[in-house]
């Protein structure tokens, strides 16, 4: 099933173009539709496609030599993923697996790299996401690198938040299933140590926190955590 215009013309990356443009790129979109838990492709897969976000989460997985996967990024609507064969790589890099029940836009990646060519404002949106993506890699690496585990965690928190974030009575309801082990692949320590840890900011009133679930009840208190200004 082809993209609708309206939804093509929400996305960031498709801003500033004409409706007769809008058009044309929701042609070239399929829309397609995956479970929680499903994969839509793995590292090492051919990169044939690239897909935009429509609803629900996707995560972004490399699989390390130790057998465990490693979230690199929550995809979240709107967003561009998997775009790796738009600037020539063969394969997938890492592996997309739906978070929650999702609805995608695939589009073949000649199909695409035509669109950049015929108009440049998408060109420089997309290399303006891969900067942004870019930076955000280079951050989590001198985070995993130099920084306490609670400051690690703080800062996941507070980023799921600016996506996913609802303000509730209870506080800002991250309104995505967040298992502890995935908490604790995209902060790089120990299941225990995020159940500990959360379980020390429930006890002290910062979070609500379920099983797979999390409420921010005081963001101030994370922020002072996530910039360490107890110690300022």
């Amino acid at each position: 099933m082809a993209a609708d215009i309206g939804l093509v013309s929400r996305v960031p990356l498709f801003k500033g173009l004409a409706e007769s443009e809008l058009r044309e790129v929701a042609r070239r979109f399929r829309e397609e539709h995956f479970e929680a838990d499903e994969y839509l492709f793995f590292e090492g897969d051919p990169a044939d496609k690239l897909w935009v976000d429509k609803t629900g989460q996707i995560k972004m997985l490399k699989h390390s030599e130790s057998g465990q996967d490693v979230i690199l990024h929550v995809v979240t609507s709107g967003e561009l993923f998997g775009a790796a064969g738009t600037w020539g790589e063969r394969v997938y890099p890492a592996s997309a697996q739906a978070q929650t029940a999702c609805t995608v836009l695939s589009m073949h990646v000649d199909d695409f790299a035509d669109l950049m060519r015929r108009y440049p404002s998408i060109a420089m949106a997309v290399i303006t996401v891969m900067k942004d993506r870019l930076k955000d890699a280079h951050e989590m690496m001198r985070r995993l690198s130099a920084e306490r585990v609670e400051r690690r965690i703080a800062h996941i928190l507070l980023k799921l938040a600016e996506k996913v974030g609802k303000r509730t009575e209870a506080g800002i309801d991250l309104d995505m299933p967040l298992p502890r082990q995935d908490l604790a692949s995209m902060t790089g320590t120990t299941v225990e140590t995020v159940s500990r840890v959360l379980s020390k900011w429930h006890h002290e009133g910062l979070i609500k926190a379920g099983r797979e679930h999390v409420v921010i009840v005081e963001p101030h208190r994370l922020v002072i955590i996530a910039e360490d200004l107890n110690k300022k």
